[in-house]
């Protein structure tokens, strides 16, 4: 595979999780979060209508809803990191990588001792972390 289709393929795959994180947030969870509240402003709202019935029966689990999407913006940023630190040397690259991961684990810390607003979990830290951990595990061995 040629170095030009990689780096469309790696893309692709990054917009791909970061798609797939933000329709589980628009789909199943509050509609007073940010996102849903631009869709509501857009008038795209009732267009959510019926998929978000759908998944609210299906997809009952809170991990699914509320930690899964942290997990998948992770790794869609770590892929795009990845692809466009390509050329630098692999410190500089995993350290552009661990940037958002380090922050999402950093703000649920802030959560739990109340400087930021929100809910501590320690899964959400689990779904910030576990994908630049493979990542790690991937760039030493391919």
């Amino acid at each position: 595979m040629s170095p030009a289709t990689r780096h469309h393929i790696l893309i692709a795959l990054s917009i791909l999780l970061l798609v797939v994180g933000g329709m589980i947030y628009l789909l199943c969870r509050s509609e007073t979060i940010l996102l849903n509240r631009l869709v509501q402003a857009i008038g795209l709202e009732p267009c959510l209508e019926v998929p978000r019935a759908y998944m609210h029966e299906r997809f009952p689990y809170a991990v699914w809803v509320y930690s899964l999407p942290a997990g998948l913006w992770a790794a869609s940023y770590i892929i795009m990191a990845h692809t466009f630190s390509e050329g630098m040397t692999a410190r500089s690259r995993l350290a552009y990588a661990a940037v958002i991961p380090l922050l999402g684990a950093l703000s649920e810390l802030l959560q739990r001792c109340g400087v930021l607003p929100g809910a501590f979990d320690l899964l959400d830290i689990l779904c910030y972390i576990t994908p630049y951990l493979l990542y790690l595990i991937i760039f030493k061995y391919f």
